[in-house]
């Protein structure tokens, strides 16, 4: 493991080592998300940060539809396609996700106009819940072009302007309004401007307006490789059932002062699942350029170095993090007191969460079906077996430590699944 980042190392431009001054903006960036979601625990009611993780939630769940596909798709073959120098491919392909974002968007608000209220979110959060959503999809899209060139600062200072804006601006409405609802509004505002300028600054590279990228984009729908693209679909659904599948529950059997509770202990999990974002955004275009021009089996290498270092390190930061958090609950956030003997469940499943990068290396490895079919099995066990137990041990009384349980069991299976069928694939050749 040693000698193949001394490789790396040794190949290292001037250029490429100024780019490690990401870690900085990429780590505030991080911060700030975190201290975002804890402000408005602070600043808005109970039943009102109730509705404000609502409305996340329906944003992450717009999110997981990858624009059909099309998102994973692209975050996978950018990189590629820049390799291989086909500059107008990738830019033509984010348009594409862009424009089924903005139809998908439509779709959803029209049925949240018409009163569609799924469970306890009502049609208002359904509704800025898939603003927000298509906001944070098409700010996704709009990055993945500075990732796929390596250009990681590039990248760390486009997520730290939409925390450092998002967390600001949004504050300041939650402060002003206490409104959940405008405070979703105007974070979802903010991205959506950054992510048109970030999209527009992308197309220098292909000396190509905007307007002509997107009539390209049009004309080019039915070459779009649908099937690939539904298989991606279909590992970004299962992937946010597994992450998201235990708040759904949550959502929908606990009232809200226990939801507002269970989602104040989630932010825990969602910014370990952020910093995961991140990183893997940062290296999962290193390690698909990598296996272009290295081997199947030299990206492995650099999937299982990554994975470890991240498990050490959270594993090292993971009890003095229960001593700060608690203290720092009891202090801050009585409120919210009971949530403290969650801590250490999320905390461990934070751990496994931050070190998975086996499912980015599966599907740089093209094995999306193998990783589908895994991840199905797995899904599928474990929600039986949980649904079996509430049924005939729990007498259907579903409690916050009930649904940390599902998440806990979701990620150990998963994560292990995963690991050994990554294991597997990284000693065949490309």
């Amino acid at each position: 493991m040693l000698r193949h980042l001394q490789r790396l190392k040794k190949g290292a431009t001037p250029a490429r080592m100024r780019q490690l001054w990401y870690v900085p903006p990429l780590a505030a960036a991080m911060g700030l998300a975190m201290v975002r979601s804890l402000v408005m625990a602070h600043i808005l009611s109970i039943g009102e940060f109730s509705r404000f993780s609502n409305g996340v939630l329906v944003s992450g769940s717009f999110c997981m539809l990858g624009c059909f596909g099309l998102q994973p798709l692209l975050q996978r073959g950018w990189p590629m396609m820049l390799v291989r120098g086909q500059e107008y491919r990738g830019l033509v392909l984010a348009a594409q996700a862009n424009l089924i974002a903005v139809g998908c968007a439509a779709l959803g608000l029209l049925l949240a106009g018409a009163g569609l209220s799924i469970g306890s979110i009502t049609p208002d959060i359904l509704a800025v819940g898939l603003v927000h959503g298509l906001s944070l999809q098409l700010f996704i899209i709009s990055t993945i072009e500075s990732r796929s060139r390596g250009h990681a600062l590039l990248f760390a200072g486009q997520n730290f302007a939409r925390a450092a804006a998002t967390l600001v601006l949004g504050v300041i409405a939650a402060v002003i309004t206490h409104s959940a609802f405008v405070a979703l509004l105007t974070e979802g505002s903010i991205m959506i401007v950054l992510s048109q300028v970030f999209f527009r600054t992308s197309t220098r590279y292909a000396a190509a307006t905007t307007v002509a990228i997107y009539r390209l984009a049009l004309n080019r729908f039915g070459k779009i490789d649908w099937g690939a693209a539904r298989m991606m679909m279909a590992v970004s659904t299962l992937g946010f059932i597994q992450y998201s599948v235990d708040r759904w529950l949550a959502s929908d059997r606990l009232d809200a002062a226990s939801f507002a509770h269970y989602s104040f202990a989630c932010i825990v999990l969602t910014t370990g699942q952020s910093v995961q974002a991140l990183v893997n955004s940062s290296l999962y275009p290193f390690v698909a350029r990598r296996r272009v021009q290295e081997g199947q089996r030299f990206a492995y290498k650099i999937s299982l170095a990554i994975s470890v270092a991240i498990f050490s390190i959270s594993a090292a930061a993971a009890v003095p993090a229960y001593y700060i958090l608690a203290y720092a609950i009891h202090n801050w956030y009585p409120q919210y007191d009971d949530v403290v003997r969650l801590l250490p469940l999320f905390l461990a499943i934070a751990m496994l969460r931050l070190s998975d990068f086996w499912i980015s290396f599966l599907l740089v490895a093209h094995r999306e079906k193998l990783l589908f079919k895994l991840n199905l099995t797995a899904t599928f066990v474990i929600i039986a077996g949980f649904a079996a137990y509430m049924h005939f041990a729990a007498g259907h009384v579903i409690t916050m430590m009930d649904a940390g349980i599902l998440a806990a069991a979701l990620t150990v299976a998963t994560y292990f699944v995963t690991a050994t069928a990554a294991a597997f694939v990284g000693r065949q050749s490309c």
